[in-house]
């Protein structure tokens, strides 16, 4: 069974998406002809780990995606994918697991288009004190390619196996939280920052 496939719509080609990491290939696919074209982008092999998130850049129309150490990007326009290699440092892997920062079982990722950065909602959730030392939010500035400083703290009701959407025009972050196969949802709203501050 492949690992890791991500499925992101675009809106500027009104077309999805498609990345299958265990083969290395990506594909979009047109829901107006129900078909798909091979894309054969440059930049593989790409080596990010299983359960990536992914967000789409509005902005460049980049499809950010996230591996177990590093932060890539699918880049529309070039047809190419490129390991950012951002300065500063994301939250690491300390979990012992091989998933890393960016597995969707432990966090979630969206393009904050009022802010222009790519805000990383992190929950170390193993059981030691060095697996929950990482835990925060971070944002990610493609203008600078880099990380912010330092992370600011999520609330304690941000747990494992979270998923989350953007909204551009309340500008806020909705996240939803439970535990794998729990009845213990929770739902959280988060606003980076206001626009232009």
């Amino acid at each position: 069974m492949p690992l890791g496939l991500a499925f992101v719509y675009v809106p500027s080609m009104k077309k999805a998406f498609f990345w299958n990491p265990t083969v290395q290939e990506a594909w979009l696919y047109d829901p107006q002809k129900n078909s798909w074209t091979n894309l054969k982008p440059k930049g593989l092999p790409l080596k990010v780990g299983i359960d990536k998130v992914a967000c789409l850049d509005t902005k460049r129309d980049r499809i950010y995606l996230g591996g177990p150490t590093n932060l890539a990007c699918y880049d529309v326009k070039s047809n190419a994918f490129i390991d950012l290699r951002p300065k500063g440092k994301p939250p690491q892997n300390v979990d012992g697991y091989g998933y890393g920062p960016f597995s969707t079982s432990r966090s979630v990722m969206n393009y904050d288009s009022a802010n222009d950065v790519a805000v990383l909602f992190y929950h170390g959730n193993g059981s030691t004190e060095a697996s929950r030392k990482g835990r925060g939010v971070y944002a990610y500035d493609p203008t600078a390619n880099a990380w912010s400083e330092a992370p600011l703290s999520v609330p304690k009701e941000f747990r494992k196996c979270p998923s989350s959407f953007y909204d551009p025009d309340l500008n806020a972050h909705f996240i939803h939280c439970a535990g794998d196969s729990a009845d213990d949802g929770v739902m959280l709203v988060y606003r980076y920052k206001m626009a232009g501050r």
